[in-house]
């Protein structure tokens, strides 16, 4: 029960962190936008999209130490833990040298990219900072995989939130007083490196011996975090192919501007992606302490569970996102930026397929079966872009969104669960008959009806009518899925553990014992 409850507490406060960052997100994108214009904004989310190409540069290492520290829970060693953290810290902080000395020959070249000579040195300056700030916090990146390991979820997302309630007051402040994404780019670093700063302290506190060391080298132990890992870095390359090149694509193919509005649908969906992840990825190191126990019996009635739950709520969103989307991008960013919308419900069908994968993504990556992963991500990501190539120059923006949404629905739909159900033993017939299917149409009916006997003529013309009705409205599909897709064990063990949370009414303490 205290694991339930860890993953409970969990899953609560990773969305309580996303909630944040959507409302601050909805806030200070229109207010940048507004603030610098869409040539400015543009040249941002380009430099934004850059740094996060160097999150490759961990080769799946973080994944690699949440894994082998999970594994060690599950098999009581703690040894090894220890000289996994303080291997990959060793090895993080030659890597972070390697990415200051990139971002310093990226910026040499920014004339070549970029011909009008005054944003080619905007353009530098903030490369030059993010870029260096990356690479001095990069080594902290591992904090965050013991904390995810020991479940300990509360206290990375209570941190997160600190740090975007930080940085949104001064970005406000900063834009009011004049200041531009220069200053922009250092607050963003500032709070970063305060962020680290804090799971720093957390995982000394979780009790874990480290220490920067060649004496801590272990073979063995390499090995395991090197094969992980290069497993996980082909996938991080598949989910750059996935998520992050369209912008470049939009910007050669297209125009700068029409990467602000592309922009707007891709925050949404993106937002819609993060939330899922946040609510059911708790199960990753989860399904890395039943491998280390080898409970298979869990791990199958974990998968099923997941996919129980992660389904409705994800068809729950996406249908609200079709009903409401006009209305949020016209309150939220103006009529100027409806051209969007069909992008983004584009986009939704497609990250739906994904998300909707996200237990056994969990699965396969909890239990280091990456190979299959591995080999579907990048297939999905080579078509990602091959497609964005083709449909941009026809059909625009919709092209871009058709382009990602078509590979994306044919693997994760269609393929990747066929692999799953076989390797841990579910009938093909069984995932989509008796777990998607009435998953996707129960809360969908629900949705429907309420939409043409209650929402349809209401009229929207403040944001707080919008939230009102994307709750209200939400809730009918969720209270259906609950009711209807729920079996009575799912329910009593939900509850129960539910209020085991509430009655305890406090997060747990690092030193506690699951």
């Amino acid at each position: 029960m205290k694991v339930a409850r860890n993953l409970i507490l969990g899953s609560g406060s990773r969305i309580l962190s996303f909630g944040t960052n959507i409302i601050i997100g909805i806030f200070l994108m229109p207010f940048i936008i507004h603030s610098f214009g869409d040539r400015i904004y543009g040249y941002w989310a380009l430099v934004a999209i850059f740094i996060d190409y160097y999150g490759l540069f961990d080769i799946g290492i973080v994944s690699a130490v949440q894994y082998i520290i999970a594994k060690s829970i599950g098999e009581k060693n703690k040894e090894k833990a220890d000289q996994a953290i303080s291997l990959s810290l060793l090895v993080f902080s030659g890597i972070g040298i390697i990415i200051f000395l990139i971002t310093i020959i990226f910026a040499l070249f920014t004339n070549i990219i970029i011909d009008n000579p005054n944003e080619a040195i905007l353009f530098r300056k903030v490369l030059l900072i993010m870029g260096i700030g990356f690479a001095i916090g990069f080594p902290c990146r591992i904090f965050a995989g013991v904390i995810s390991a020991n479940l300990k979820f509360a206290l990375i997302s209570f941190t997160d939130i600190a740090s975007l309630l930080l940085r949104a007051g001064l970005t406000v402040i900063l834009i009011k007083n004049g200041y531009g994404i220069v200053e922009l780019a250092s607050i963003t670093v500032f709070t970063d490196l305060i962020k680290y700063g804090i799971y720093y302290f957390i995982v000394k506190k979780l009790r874990y011996n480290f220490r920067l060391s060649l004496k801590l080298y272990n073979t063995e132990i390499f090995k395991e975090v090197i094969v992980y890992g290069i497993s996980r870095f082909l996938i991080k390359i598949g989910d750059r192919l996935r998520f992050s090149i369209q912008p470049f694509v939009v910007s050669g193919l297209i125009s700068i501007e029409a990467v602000t509005h592309y922009s707007v649908a891709s925050k949404l969906s993106f937002y819609f992606m993060n939330l899922m992840i946040a609510l059911i990825s708790v199960l990753e190191p989860f399904f890395s302490i039943l491998s280390g126990k080898k409970d298979n019996a869990n791990m199958k009635q974990a998968l099923i569970w997941g996919t129980k739950v992660s389904i409705p709520i994800a068809t729950v969103i996406c249908v609200c996102f079709m009903f409401y989307g006009k209305p949020l991008i016209e309150l939220w960013m103006g009529k100027a930026y409806l051209d969007a919308y069909v992008p983004l419900i584009i986009l939704l069908i497609g990250i739906f397929s994904d998300v909707a994968q996200i237990p056994s993504i969990s699965y396969l990556n909890g239990t280091a079966k990456l190979r299959f992963l591995g080999f579907i991500t990048l297939t999905e990501g080579t078509l990602i872009l091959l497609s964005n190539l083709f449909l941009a120059q026809k059909y625009g923006l919709i092209g871009i969104a058709l382009g990602t949404a078509i590979p994306m629905v044919i693997m994760k739909f269609f393929v990747q669960p066929r692999y799953v159900c076989s390797n841990i033993g579910i009938p093909l017939s069984y995932y989509y008959f008796k777990i998607v299917v009435p998953a996707i149409m129960i809360p969908s009916a629900a949705l429907l009806l309420a939409w043409h006997l209650i929402f349809d003529n209401i009229a929207i013309n403040h944001t707080y009518q919008l939230i009102t009705l994307l709750l209200s409205h939400g809730a009918i599909g969720l209270v259906a899925a609950y009711i209807f897709i729920f079996d009575n064990q799912m329910k009593q063990k939900f509850v129960v553990a539910l209020l085991d949370f509430i009655k305890v009414g406090k997060i747990i303490s690092p030193n506690s014992k699951d």
